[in-house]
């Protein structure tokens, strides 16, 4: 982090950019700080909740057993392997968004979202062939030479069946990194805090709780209450982008 930093913080003071931009000529100010800190500090609150709540969500599949939360396990990291061209999709829509909103040219943004959701309609299109159709490989390569996975029976079974169910996560994870990115962009951050905390809490942590821990369901279902949560979470934001709500924000003056 601190070579990341150190680099970039270089490029920032180059010498054309203090000319063409005026980096050089920075400050502390107190009113702009405070205005970054009302947009962005929602949205770090939100991704604090989910993650507490993705780790509770870890801990309770791993209580029930060594074959559960290995099959997780392998899937999850397919998931964070994946996961940059969903991240960087977002971070893309949320730049090209506030420059359309800076510009007065809102009018393009459903042209822009509809580019995206195209453009993550291919991507989980070629990402259905490693995790649906032809995921033996790919589970494979964390049991070949591994003897205390090879032990685990059913483990290939259950890692194949859950593949399916992490590939629709990520088809749904992308509609609403593509709607959150967008929301972000605007402005409208409070609203992505609040739905965070609850469904997290309320589409995550509750069913997988009632439904394994109390009511002892077999905990694949934790593969699907996954999908569950992202479904209703990409839905209550593209819902809030066409409210048309996030036209009223106005960060920039």
């Amino acid at each position: 982090e601190i070579v990341q930093v150190s680099i970039l913080f270089t490029i920032f003071l180059r010498a054309k950019n203090r000319e063409q931009f005026g980096t050089g000529n920075f400050r502390f100010k107190k009113k702009e700080f405070i205005r970054c800190i009302k947009v962005g500090g929602p949205n770090a609150v939100a991704f604090g909740v989910g993650i507490a709540a993705w780790a509770f969500f870890n801990d309770l599949v791993a209580s029930t057993g060594i074959l559960y939360m290995t099959a997780l396990a392998i899937c999850q990291n397919y998931f964070f392997l994946f996961y940059f061209f969903t991240e960087g999709m977002g971070k893309a829509i949320s730049t090209i968004t506030a420059n359309l909103i800076g510009a007065k040219r809102p009018e393009l943004v459903p042209k822009l979202l509809l580019s995206a959701i195209k453009l993550h309609g291919i991507f989980i299109c070629v990402l259905a062939i490693p995790l649906v159709f032809y995921s033996k490989p790919f589970i494979n390569i964390f049991l070949d030479n591994n003897a205390s996975a090879q032990g685990i029976v059913g483990l290939y079974e259950m890692a194949d069946d859950a593949m399916t169910w992490i590939w629709g996560t990520i088809v749904f994870n992308g509609i609403f990194w593509i709607f959150m990115a967008q929301l972000t962009a605007a402005g409208d951050t409070k609203f992505l805090m609040y739905l965070n905390m609850i469904s997290s809490w309320t589409f995550l942590m509750m069913p997988a709780y009632v439904l394994i821990d109390l009511l002892g369901y077999s905990p694949t279902l934790a593969w699907r209450i996954l999908l569950l949560n992202v479904v209703v979470m990409s839905l209550f934001v593209f819902l809030r982008y066409r409210s048309g709500k996030w036209r009223k924000f106005n960060i920039i003056d």
